[in-house]
Parts: C-alpha cells; sequence; structure tokens
C-alpha cells in the first residue's frame, strides 16, 4: 500500500502556533520550540553587543591557527 504525499506546512500553520512557542518552517515541515526565557534573551543580547563594538569598528578576528 502506498504511503499519503506529506502534508506541507503553510503560513496557516504558523499563525495557529500558541503563543508561547517559536515556530518555523523548514523544508515545509512545521518546526516548533519553546520561547526563551528572558535572562536568556537579556544574555543574548549582551553577548551580542560585546561581539558586535570591535568588528563594526574595522577590527578584524585574529587568524585561526596564529600565535
Amino acid at each position: 500500500m502506498a504511503e499519503a504525499a506529506p502534508r506541507w506546512a503553510t503560513y496557516a500553520d504558523l499563525e495557529a502556533v500558541p503563543d508561547h512557542l517559536v515556530a518555523e518552517i523548514v523544508d515545509g515541515v512545521l518546526e516548533t520550540h519553546p520561547r526563551p526565557r528572558p535572562l536568556h534573551s537579556i544574555a543574548s543580547a549582551r553577548l551580542s553587543g560585546e561581539l558586535d563594538r570591535p568588528f563594526s569598528r574595522g577590527a578584524v578576528a585574529p587568524a585561526a591557527g596564529s600565535s
């Protein structure tokens, strides 16, 4: 017996996901995961700022394996 063709996720599927989840469509499949906690978001924003500042001023990253 043949298997049914997989159903591709749609924008309507994204809209139906509860607010406490983050959702995206990857290769036609709806993927969901829990929304990050507030402290995680704060840490992520601070880390991003620390990494962005030197490189946005024209600094270059050190070469891998250089001594």
